[in-house]
């Protein structure tokens, strides 16, 4: 009876909000059907692949899961910009670059994605480099390469303290993600290495429609495992760019820059998250949808993933992990190159004002060998989200609620 009688407030409050608000249209437009899982569209960008495929290869353990494909592709590129040959290759099919000649950069647009701050958003990126000149002494071609094209400074210093270098990693990154992440590397991730990659970005967005706190209601959220827990969910009620087909909803809730979204993907009721997400490709978000009254629910939460060694992960999906010395003379390199680590980190904090996200990436190496009515769309229970750069057809983030 009570969550009856709280669903009946909510309603009425969304029947004031559009009667007191802004206009709608006079018309509703056919929901936009978006691709079916017998036929999954496949991305325009082919990067937007990529972090799908980096999402679906990290992403496996736990109820919810967070990744920055573009933090890990931009330190992937900074880390193999130093590279020629074979190896740049590689690395070049990888980040999905068809063609890219030795002087151009391997990661050319992502960072333009992040190159927008203004009252209600605000996008940083960051990269560096720390080398150990003993092994890998970076030449005056690489250090003006991580310069003009990733804005990265090269630092060099002995890595048998790492106490002492680890402590600075992690002072860079907490600075860069704005406190979200207070530590990304560990002593030991640095002990007998010799070459530190490192990327983070920050992203701070106030929603267009932002959802009142008043109408936000401690509800049933339905596990991953289909167990029932309680959950704060957040309840508002406008016009959103809408699509559906018969296995899931997909709703863009916009920005107040509206060249960002986060695109949702909810499974239809009975339906596992699971068996929609198998069937997925990047794709399904980029669905325009057509504008639609819609009722939403959406949980308050809070994800930190991380942190763990991905490197098998993205050698699984065709990383280069290396290369001999001679395809790494530009970044200085004294032996081969063998990459020994790849952490990733990455947090968001979703409430009634917006979306506060972070990540942070590190690559570690050694030189040497080794219908016309109200539609409902509530997440009250496990969804796939992204924050997209819609001007620019960019996943920045994506990831998987399963719990709260």
């Amino acid at each position: 009876m009570k969550r009856m009688k709280m669903k009946f407030l909510a309603s009425l409050a969304a029947a004031v909000t559009s009667l007191f608000g802004a206009p709608f249209p006079a018309e509703s437009k056919a929901i936009s059907k978006a691709p079916t899982n017998a036929t999954p569209a496949v991305s325009s960008k082919p990067a937007n692949e990529l972090a799908w495929k980096i999402y679906r290869a990290v992403g496996t353990k736990g109820d919810n899961v967070f990744v920055s494909p573009a933090s890990i592709s931009t330190a992937i590129g900074l880390a193999f910009e130093g590279s020629s040959g074979a190896t740049r290759a590689k690395a070049r099919k990888f980040l999905t670059l068809k063609e890219a000649g030795e002087k151009e950069s391997l990661v050319p647009t992502v960072r333009k994605s992040f190159e927008n701050s203004g009252d209600s958003i605000t996008l940083r990126m960051q990269n560096a480099v720390w080398t150990d000149p003993a092994k890998v002494d970076p030449t005056p071609e690489y250090i003006k390469r991580a310069d003009t094209f990733y804005s990265a400074k090269v630092a060099k210093a002995p890595f048998g303290d790492g106490v002492k270098l680890s402590e600075e990693i992690n002072a860079w990154v907490k600075k860069a993600t704005n406190g979200m992440i207070d530590r990304l590397v560990a002593p030991d991730d640095l002990r007998e290495r010799h070459l530190a990659i490192l990327n983070a970005v920050y992203f701070l967005g106030t929603w267009k429609e932002p959802f009142e706190e008043s109408r936000t209601i401690e509800d049933d959220f339905t596990t991953t495992s289909g167990a029932k827990v309680r959950a704060q969910l957040m309840n508002n009620t406008d016009h959103f760019a809408y699509a559906e087909t018969d296995r899931y909803q997909l709703l863009h809730l916009p920005y107040k820059n509206q060249d960002y979204v986060m695109s949702i993907i909810l499974p239809k009721q009975g339906l596992k998250l699971s068996d929609v997400e198998s069937n997925l490709t990047a794709g399904a978000f980029e669905t325009p949808g057509e504008p639609r009254e819609v009722w939403v629910q959406l949980p308050k939460f809070k994800i930190d993933w991380g942190v763990e060694n991905i490197l098998p992960d993205l050698v699984s999906l065709g990383m280069p992990n290396g290369g001999p010395q001679e395809e790494f003379k530009v970044l200085g390199a004294k032996d081969m190159i063998i990459l020994t680590a790849v952490l990733h980190r990455a947090v968001v904090k979703v409430d009634e004002k917006g979306t506060e996200a972070a990540a942070a990436t590190a690559i570690m190496a050694l030189g040497g060998s080794a219908p016309s009515k109200k539609t409902e769309f509530h997440c009250d229970r496990p969804f796939l989200f992204a924050i997209r750069d819609v001007k620019r057809n960019e996943i920045l983030f994506i990831g998987r609620f399963g719990k709260p």
